[in-house]
């Protein structure tokens, strides 16, 4: 097993944003959603990780996983997915030139943006912001309205009340 990345703790919380190539708004097209789940269903079965939160944007995703002890490689994991989703889908999109798209031109920007998340406070302060994305991006009225998140999830076990947020600006 390779050492840890300095100043990444075993086991450790991470909060990305994933975003695709030229900000193009097809993550939520049924089928790119299916070809995701389908990716992430398969990845985890062969580099486990526990999805803490997920919301899914037209041209971006948002997720906090929680990667098992002695484990930090969440760049393997998140490579597999794009290319697992691109080549499901990626001949159905086309570049700006018409073209259809290969490889990673298909959907995703090449990069990610990943931070650490510290202790319980941290999480609970990015499952927020997550969660509120849809709203603070004009693409729902309410958190709850938005079909692609883990919010859902999170109202069926306690963590947040159905109308959360609701008449508030975030």
């Amino acid at each position: 097993m390779s050492p840890l990345p300095p100043g990444v703790a075993a086991g450790a919380c991470f909060f990305f944003t994933v975003a695709t190539t030229r900000q193009h708004a097809v993550l939520t097209d049924e089928m790119v959603r299916v070809a995701l789940r389908r990716a992430i269903v398969a990845v985890r079965a062969a580099r486990p990780f526990r999805i803490e939160g997920w919301v899914l944007l037209p041209d971006r995703m948002h997720a906090i996983w929680t990667l098992p002890a002695g484990d930090a490689d969440h760049g393997a994991r998140w490579r597999e997915i794009k290319r697992r989703v691109t080549r499901l889908v990626g001949a159905h999109y086309l570049r700006a030139d018409g073209r259809p798209a290969r490889g990673r031109d298909a959907l995703w920007q090449l990069r990610y943006e990943q931070r650490r998340v510290a202790g319980a406070e941290e999480l609970a302060r990015h499952l927020d912001f997550l969660h509120y994305s849809p709203v603070r991006h004009g693409w729902a009225a309410r958190v709850r309205d938005w079909p692609y998140s883990s919010f859902h999830r999170h109202v069926a076990g306690g963590r947040y009340p159905p109308d959360w947020m609701e008449g508030q600006v975030g």
